[in-house]
């Protein structure tokens, strides 16, 4: 019983030894294809796009102001807005004109039946022969339809100025959001690549420690696994990055160089500023939109009142019965009868347009006034926040300090550590996003204030 129960002893131990040595085989396995997944992902992440520092020696710089610029130079958007004021000045002239006389030429030959004579047949004069005159027409008044349709095209030029400020401050703010979705990626980028850095050298050390013993390797395999999952990180906003910069060439109707942009970090202080209403572009535009429509409707009832027309004619050649007449002259007055239906709903129809313009009117007046005081009072709600921001961001920078310093001494353990890190990439990252988002809401603050032509 004895040697069978040293025999059971000792078959135990060896299937032990080799669980054991299993392990061991399969954890050094694992240990060396995380690292060749680390080297890896490192070798694509330098290839593909380098670190901070060399993505902005590489790829260049720009100024944010300069690109701006650059970016709105070719937009379609602000051209086809250019097009439509020559557009609309084409229409001013044309109802200018009606104001002068018309001029024209025109010939014409007359053949009838000879008996047709003026003083009878045998010893009359024929009508027959070849008419040339010039015409000179003016209308002398018409129900002021010609004064209401100037006026009319008048205030849609007006509009159509307006129109082209508010399309390039659209297709500004779309550039300027644009840009700023750039900055934002590219700043998680360099707080990702910081992160990276952090772990890079606690994976040195490690390393190290491990191979005198003073480090566990599970110590090591949770910085590695800490490494990947901020690559990860890295790819997916270098992906994002790449998505806006495509963003930004449509917006600019071509291919735009891909750089570092700079942006200066501006202080920011509240803004303590309103505007009236009615000297927002938007308003004004409206304001014009109504008018234009009061004057169609004006013009529309001109229809009922009476008209006067004055037109002239001077006979080159005529027939040998009127050739002795060499100028002639017609007065026209006409009143038209109010049970023409057509008439009738025009006028009803430019009524309710007019109506609705109105109503347009007073709708963005308001919602104009109450979206710059929303975007004045989350900016000023936000500057603090964003100085909050970035004290904790200083502090917890002090805290990864204290906790590297604790982890050498083995006082806390790599996760304790690394936690540590990830909450300082993720408070730079809020202070950047709001600082950026801050910077952007300046910006349209600037530009509506600038619009309406006030100074802030």
């Amino acid at each position: 019983m004895f040697k069978a129960g040293n025999y059971v002893q000792k078959s135990q131990n060896r299937i032990l030894q080799h669980c054991l040595n299993d392990c061991f085989v399969r954890l050094r396995d694992m240990r060396k294809k995380l690292l060749l997944m680390v080297q890896k992902s490192f070798l694509i992440l330098s290839v593909m796009t380098g670190t901070a520092s060399s993505y902005s020696q590489v790829q260049g710089k720009v100024e944010f102001e300069d690109l701006v610029v650059e970016v709105l130079t070719k937009n379609s958007e602000i051209k086809v807005a250019h097009f439509q004021i020559e557009q609309a000045e084409a229409r001013v002239g044309s109802a200018k004109s009606k104001f002068m006389p018309k001029l024209s030429l025109s010939a014409s030959q007359m053949e009838q039946d000879q008996q047709s004579v003026v003083g009878g047949p045998g010893g009359g004069v024929s009508q027959n022969g070849l008419t040339t005159k010039a015409t000179a027409q003016v209308n002398l008044f018409n129900g002021f339809q010609d004064i209401n349709r100037y006026e009319q095209k008048t205030k849609e030029l007006e509009k159509s100025n307006l129109d082209m400020t508010l399309v390039s401050l659209a297709q500004k703010d779309r550039v300027i959001s644009s840009i700023f979705k750039i900055l934002i990626h590219q700043s998680d980028i360099q707080n990702i690549e910081e992160k990276l850095k952090i772990e890079g050298d606690r994976e040195k050390d490690l390393k190290k420690r491990v191979l005198s013993q003073a480090a566990k390797r599970s110590d090591l395999l949770a910085v590695q696994s800490s490494i990947l999952t901020s690559i990860s990180d890295l790819q997916t906003a270098q992906s994002d990055l790449a998505k806006e910069w495509k963003n930004l060439n449509d917006l600019g109707g071509r291919q735009i160089p891909v750089r570092f942009i700079l942006v200066s970090n501006q202080l920011m202080s509240k803004v303590n500023q309103e505007i009236p209403a009615d000297k927002f572009p938007e308003t004004r535009a409206a304001l014009l939109d109504f008018q234009a429509a009061e004057n169609s409707h004006q013009s529309a009832r001109g229809q009922y009142l009476p008209s006067l027309e004055v037109s002239s004619n001077y006979y080159f050649s005529r027939p040998d019965s009127q050739k002795d007449n060499k100028w002639d002259y017609q007065v026209t007055a006409s009143i038209s009868i109010p049970i023409d239906g057509e008439k009738t709903n025009s006028v009803s129809e430019a009524r309710a347009a007019a109506n609705i313009k109105e109503a347009q009117y007073f709708a963005k007046r308001n919602s104009k006034e109450l979206e710059f005081k929303k975007l004045v009072s989350e900016f000023n709600a936000d500057t603090d926040r964003l100085a909050t921001l970035s004290q904790s961001v200083e502090v917890q920078e002090r805290l990864v300090e204290a906790f590297k310093k604790d982890y050498t001494s083995g006082l806390i353990t790599i996760s304790e550590y690394l936690s540590s890190v990830s909450q300082l990439l993720q408070k730079k990252q809020n202070k950047d996003r709001l600082f950026y988002q801050q910077l952007q809401r300046i910006i349209q603050i600037r530009n509506n204030i600038t619009a309406a032509g006030e100074n802030l």
